[in-house]
Order: structure tokens, then C-alpha cells, then sequence
């Protein structure tokens, strides 16, 4: 009898051993699995929205939490640059699989962008980690592709309006006043141009170093680069504008980030044009 009380008890701890090894369902953890919304090709210039979901990530007796999630993604670009992003994580969803007594799973939605700065095929690789409640870190990891081409495309502009609330217009200390080109030009990879914007009649004046990324969508477009701001190297800049008549007066929008520095809106124009080329 004793021994076979000690059979039995053996066998209880060796079923308790194999329950926890690695992978085993609503005990121990399980790999996060990644699934892609592909983005096929893009415009030098745009950003690329690379995103997802994560499923798989378990938690053990309602007593592990699904996070902390953690997540990266490595771009590679055509020219062998590797950016690392980190994605948001949104949307958070728990499930409890059918016939599982013990045990739940979640999922996540991903999401990152990336500019892309040069014409070719980009090659990227998401990881995705978590720790179980027993201290094993599960991980997986994906990888997706996307092509970057060289699109036309030409924008150019002048002119100035006032912050809200300003309402002399005669006063010219007050504008804000910009002009601008933005184009691809045949055999170039990346567009070429200029912008010079200023606040208050100077108060900060933004002066373009470089035009890195152009894209054209029917009457609205995007262009970004490097900047000197007062003289200052370092920054960096976007435009986001829309012609939306002509003259621009009362119905074009202008609006510019500067990260760190400064961010207007889109501004209808009190004087000036926007004209995005067909």
C-alpha cells in the first residue's frame, strides 16, 4: 500500500511538472502571435502606417495581467538605415477560449509610423514580448515588406494670415507670412524646393535647409525637411497645405510643426495663394 501511495504521488507531481512546461495552454504562458495590415507601396515623403494585432497574450487564474505588453519594430530602408519604433498598443480585448475551464487571452491592436525618405523596397521586423506568471518571457517575432516609389507632384505658395483673435489686418507686424516651392523633379529621388515662414513679422522665422519628402493627393499636400530656426540649426519641419480655390484669400489652408517649437493648425489664408500643380 505504501508504495503504491508513492506511485500516486509521483504520478500527481509528474502530471503537475508536464502542466507547467513551456507552451502548455492556461498555465504557463503562451507565444504572442502577429498578425499585419500590409501597406504595398508607398510615396517617397508619406508616412507609412504599419499596423496590427497581437493575439495570444494569457493570463493564469485571472491572477496575471496582460500587460506589460512590449513591442518594437525595426525598419530597414533600401540603403541599409535601421529605425526602431515603438507602437502604440490600443484596444485592449479579453477572450476565454471554448472548452477551456482555466485560462484567458487577449488581444491588442499595434500601430507606428514611419516616413519614408528614399525610393526602394523597405524590409521590417516586429517583436513582441511578454512574462508569464511563472517568469518565462514569451516572445515571437514577424516580418513585412513595402515598396517606397518616386511620385510627382509640385506645390508652391506665398502669403499670410493672423493668429486667432488678431483682427487688424493693416498692422503687418502681426502676420504670419510664408512662401514656399515643393517638387519632384525628373531623375531625383528625393524633392527639391524651399520654405521660408515667418510669426509676427519675425518674432520666429523658419528657413528650410532641405526639402526630404513630398506628397501630392488631389487638391491637399505634405511636405517636410530640415529647417534653421532664427538662424539655429537642428530642426525640423512639416506643411500641410490645401488649395481649395483661387485666389487662395478666404479658402486656401496653410499649417506648420516645428517638433519642440511650434505647431499651427490649418489656417485659412487673409491674403496669398496656394496653388498645388496638376
Amino acid at each position: 500500500m505504501k508504495l503504491r501511495k508513492g506511485i500516486l504521488f509521483l504520478g500527481v507531481w509528474a502530471i503537475a511538472i508536464l502542466a507547467m512546461a513551456p507552451g502548455a495552454q492556461a498555465c504557463c504562458g503562451v507565444n504572442p502571435y502577429i498578425t499585419d495590415d500590409p501597406t504595398e507601396t508607398a510615396c517617397v515623403g508619406q508616412d507609412v502606417v504599419i499596423s496590427g494585432t497581437i493575439t495570444g497574450v494569457e493570463e493564469w487564474y485571472d491572477a496575471y495581467s496582460t500587460g506589460p505588453v512590449e513591442m518594437t519594430i525595426e525598419v530597414s530602408s533600401p540603403g541599409g538605415t535601421v529605425t526602431t519604433l515603438v507602437p502604440t498598443l490600443t484596444n485592449l480585448q479579453e477572450y476565454k477560449p471554448p472548452g477551456q475551464n482555466i485560462g484567458r487571452y487577449a488581444t491588442y491592436d499595434f500601430s507606428a509610423t514611419y516616413t519614408a525618405t528614399e525610393a526602394g523596397a523597405y524590409t521590417y521586423v516586429k517583436t513582441v514580448s511578454w512574462t508569464s506568471a511563472l517568469g518565462w518571457v514569451m516572445t515571437q517575432t514577424a516580418s513585412g515588406t513595402f515598396e517606397a516609389i518616386q511620385c510627382e507632384g509640385k506645390v508652391t505658395g506665398g502669403g499670410w494670415f493672423l493668429m486667432p483673435g488678431v483682427e487688424n489686418t493693416n498692422d503687418k507686424a502681426m502676420r504670419n507670412t510664408f512662401g514656399f516651392v515643393a517638387q519632384y523633379v525628373r531623375d531625383s529621388l528625393t524633392p527639391q524646393g524651399n520654405l521660408e515662414f515667418q510669426v509676427h513679422g519675425g518674432a520666429i522665422n523658419v528657413k528650410s535647409t532641405a526639402i526630404t519628402g513630398l506628397f501630392v493627393a488631389g487638391n491637399a499636400a505634405t511636405f517636410r525637411g530640415t529647417c534653421l530656426v532664427n538662424g539655429e540649426a537642428g530642426f525640423s519641419f512639416v506643411v500641410t497645405v490645401v488649395d481649395n480655390a483661387e485666389p487662395g484669400k478666404d479658402s486656401d489652408t496653410f499649417a506648420i510643426t516645428v517638433p519642440g517649437l511650434l505647431a499651427i493648425p490649418p489656417t485659412v489664408l487673409d491674403g496669398g495663394n496656394i496653388q498645388v500643380h496638376k
